[in-house]
């Protein structure tokens, strides 16, 4: 029974965390390319009533939402790459462990 546990874990961890943090990932990649590209972000902001609204920002038009902005994409992308980078060494772990040379 135990097993059937870690095994149900270790397949709900593939299927729903898998794709969020590749979602996750892209999305910190994108607001990048667009800095890179264009110099401005997409924001969210909320008003009263929690209206929110979407608008591209510069360093220069808000310095500080900018740096936070930025700050969070580059987070979010390092931590995607930083997950996918330990699933990469767990498979290689795993593959050279059980196709290893034996005498």
């Amino acid at each position: 029974m135990q097993r059937w546990l870690q095994v149900l874990k270790a397949t709900a961890t593939l299927v729903v965390g898998l794709p969020l943090i590749a979602f996750v990932t892209w999305l910190g990649l994108a607001q990048l390319c667009r800095v890179f590209t264009t110099g401005e972000l997409y924001s969210r902001g909320y008003g009263p009533g929690y209206v929110g609204w979407s608008r591209l920002i510069s360093f220069e038009s808000d310095p500080i939402h900018f740096l936070v902005t930025l700050g969070l994409s580059i987070l979010m992308t390092a931590f995607g790459l930083f997950v996918f980078a330990q699933l990469f060494l767990k498979v290689r772990r795993w593959w050279s462990a059980r196709y290893a040379p034996t005498k």
